[in-house]
């Protein structure tokens, strides 16, 4: 057994050998009684602490050290710990990615399109764990670095101001070792392109064909078709005298007749699948219905060239002063208007197809394109081939930025040798254990009062007051406005691109409905809902397409800050109606308690993680990254000649490129609209819920808080013994002038009368 771990098991024996040893000596914990204005009901009980008191050893009452046992370096050396192995992992895939790069500098992985949304999704799970384990890992060391010790808080006591405790601050940074600053300051600023980048390390492209759709005759499939001997003689796609797309068409004309379709065959003896000595045929049958629903999709990653087969043997189109067997449709990959649009015919005034489709499906059989009734289309499946990128380039700088935090949170585990004030509970122990002489008589001293510049005056006498507070009173007016305002902004800002998104479907002529929006989806790649415009190359658009999660990030930040203030008085009013112990932020001993996760409790801090995770993964789905990879069939060869029309296959579809921009999800944002609304609600209505009254809002005014815990003088219990036990704050009693005091006490207290002076 290693030797570390033999000795926390001999350690926690002892102290569970301590706890049972003092329990047998008689000691009885302090209980409020039932009578709210006295704390303890006879001198039994007073005799039971004398006797406690008495008989607990002077070592226990400071904190045992040891950066792998407990305190904020514990958690510290837990985040260090972490970010080192996300550090691991980061690097050994970006050095395999790198190995891994092709000739252009790019590594892709092709994957079928149908599982590409699946492992996209599955790889930016485990992005987003890795970012969310590091993020939180800095966050953590931010506001232990931020956190001020005893001796700053003296310093700025004796200046005659104040310091925040137990929440992120700014204001501490001015009086803190410069030190912690700086590491502070690198922690921060190495987010914010973790923030930008990270999500968008690894993105996927789907495939778009361009391709052609011909309107013919069954005719064209027989050996004696009028003009096929024509078509054949076109030895150049440049031949003025050839239609356009004549080599597509004469391959399509080859494959069909491969498979046995000719001219006297009915559409239900058709064979849906090429026969097996010609299964590079890749040549489909479907009937209306399925070809409506194959062909009206925004990006066709899973088809190319087709022949819509009508009953008419002429179709009455010249081209090249000749009479030909079709009418053509030539599609690109990506554009608008949408390239499906000749699925509707003339049924829409719409740029797109897709809202039509089902009125299409449902007429199915009556469907006509240009004004010739579709038999059956003739469909030439495609390589069914999406691609995964991976940005190793990207990859390198998150591995640094890596890297950097991993040293930082090190030094700060192994160099910071502070002990900050990270939590009220440890304020509270400190200022109990030694009193700060400068808040001396301001029991009821206010952080509102400090704010409005009352100085630290010894002597202050104060008429209390059963007064009601509620949870905003803990949160300055101006910090309160503020983020109000930058929620508003921020709905403001979302409700605009709405509202953009929708303007451009309308002009487009597409259904702006709730159901026809929700068909859209979450996230999804629809040429509708391209951002089409100027923004150009896959590091902008990454840049464009995630400047929202960082801003996010910081209403976040700030949302967060509303309710750990807020809950923080919570806890602080708590203490005039309930006698419990100290929740410290290093370990605990005798009636102390160990911190939450800093200071917000877990039946706040999950469900408001809960919503930060649904908020940042809507947002993904309403603005994100786009890449399609365009594929068009070429007359060109490899060496750029072209094609003997003889020669050509239909199948030989180019890439043009990766096509790269931002999309957005109507749906999404509405949703996120929704979510944003109700947390703002759920901030302002929670700011009215009331405190229990008896104590003064402190926030997390560190002078507030020294000024509550000048006891010793009236209950006679040495400070330092008193933090660790159980506690109470109320009336403690009278001086030599018969002026009582306000202050935490392991002695009895009883509740303040009204409009009584204290000091």
């Amino acid at each position: 057994m290693p030797t570390i771990v033999r000795a926390s098991i001999i350690t926690r024996t002892w102290e569970y050998i301590d706890q049972f040893s003092a329990k047998n000596r008689g000691f009885r914990q302090i209980r409020e009684s039932q009578n709210e204005r006295i704390g303890y009901s006879d001198s039994t009980e007073m005799n039971d602490l004398s006797l406690h008191l008495n008989a607990l050893p002077e070592q226990s009452l400071s904190p045992k050290r040891g950066i792998q046992r407990q305190g904020w370096r514990s958690g510290a050396l837990i985040c260090a710990c972490s970010i080192i192995s996300v550090f691991l992992i980061n690097l050994g895939i970006t050095i395999w990615a790198t190995s891994r790069r092709n000739s252009d500098g790019q590594l892709v992985f092709d994957v079928d399109c149908r599982n590409d949304s699946k492992i996209n999704t599955g790889l930016h799970l485990v992005i987003n764990l890795l970012s969310s384990v590091m993020l939180g890992a800095s966050n953590y060391c931010m506001q232990c670095l931020s956190a001020p010790t005893r001796k700053e808080v003296d310093h700025a006591h004796a200046r005659g101001t104040w310091l925040d405790i137990g929440v992120p601050s700014f204001r501490n940074l001015r009086y803190i070792n410069k030190r912690r600053v700086i590491i502070w300051a690198l922690l921060g600023i190495s987010s914010l392109p973790l923030h930008l980048f990270f999500n968008s390390v690894v993105f996927s492209s789907v495939r778009s064909n361009g391709y052609m759709a011909y309107v013919v005759s069954p005719s064209l499939f027989d050996d004696g078709c009028r003009q096929c001997d024509f078509l054949e003689s076109c030895h150049s796609p440049k031949d003025s005298k050839c239609p356009y797309g004549s080599p597509l068409l004469l391959s399509l004309r080859k494959k069909v007749q491969a498979i046995g379709i000719g001219t006297r065959m009915n559409t239900t003896e058709v064979t849906s699948e090429p026969s097996k000595t010609h299964e590079n045929a890749n040549i489909e049958l479907l009937q209306n219905r399925d070809c409506i629903s194959e062909y009206s999709r925004s990006i066709q990653s899973f088809r190319g060239n087709l022949l819509l087969v009508t009953d008419g043997e002429y179709m009455g189109t010249r081209l090249g002063n000749r009479t030909d067997y079709h009418v053509w449709f030539r599609t690109e990959p990506v554009g608008r208007p949408s390239p499906n649009e000749w699925v509707c015919d003339n049924r829409s005034d719409s740029d797109i197809c897709a809202p039509m489709r089902d009125k299409l499906l449902e007429e199915a059989d009556s469907w006509t394109v240009q004004g010739y009734k579709i038999n059956y289309c003739l469909s030439e499946r495609s390589i069914s081939s999406c691609r995964i990128h991976v940005l190793y380039q990207i990859g390198w700088l998150i591995t640094a930025l890596n890297l950097l935090k991993a040293t930082l949170i090190l030094v700060t585990v192994f160099m910071v040798k502070e002990d900050p004030l990270m939590t009220m509970g440890d304020a509270v122990a400190s200022f109990m254990k030694m009193e700060d002489p400068t808040t001396l008589n301001m029991s009821f001293i206010s952080t509102r009062e400090l704010k409005q510049h009352v100085p630290f005056t010894s002597g202050m006498q104060r008429e209390w007051r059963k007064t009601k507070f509620r949870w905003k009173d803990s949160i300055s007016k101006t910090r309160r406005i503020v983020t109000l305002f930058l929620f508003i902004c921020a709905i403001a800002a979302v409700s605009t691109l709405l509202g953009f998104g929708i303007g451009e479907l309308k002009t487009m002529g597409a259904p702006i409905s709730l159901s026809a929006l929700a068909k859209i989806g979450f996230g999804t790649a629809d040429s509708s809902t391209f951002m089409y415009g100027k923004v150009r190359g896959t590091l902008t658009n990454v840049v464009m397409a995630n400047s929202a999660q960082l801003i996010l990030s910081a209403l976040y930040f700030s949302y967060n800050g509303l309710f750990t203030f807020m809950l923080l008085g919570r806890e602080w009013s708590q203490f005039a109606h309930e006698r419990k112990g100290l929740r410290l932020s290093h370990a605990k001993s005798n009636a102390q308690r160990s911190t939450y996760f800093l200071q917000l409790p877990y039946r706040y801090s999950l469900p408001l993680m809960a919503m930060s995770v649904i908020l940042h993964w809507l947002v993904s789905q309403s603005i994100f990254l786009v890449a399609v990879d365009e594929y068009q069939f070429d007359l060109r060869d490899a060496n750029g000649n072209l094609y003997d029309v003889k020669h050509f296959d239909s199948a030989q579809a180019a890439f043009k490129g990766v096509y790269t921009t931002c999309g957005y999800s109507p749906i999404a944002i509405i949703a996120t609209l929704f979510l944003g609304c109700f947390m703002v609600i759920l901030g302002v209505g929670a700011g009215f819920i009331p405190y229990k009254p008896g104590m003064v809002t402190v926030g997390s005014c560190s002078a507030a808080m020294s000024a509550a815990c000048h006891a010793e003088e009236f209950d006679g219990i040495k400070g330092s013994r008193a933090a660790t036990m159980e506690v109470k704050w109320g009336v403690v009693g009278e001086n030599a002038e018969g002026v009582s005091r306000c202050a935490f006490s392991a002695g009895p207290v009883t509740f303040p009368e009204e409009r009584k002076l204290y000091m």
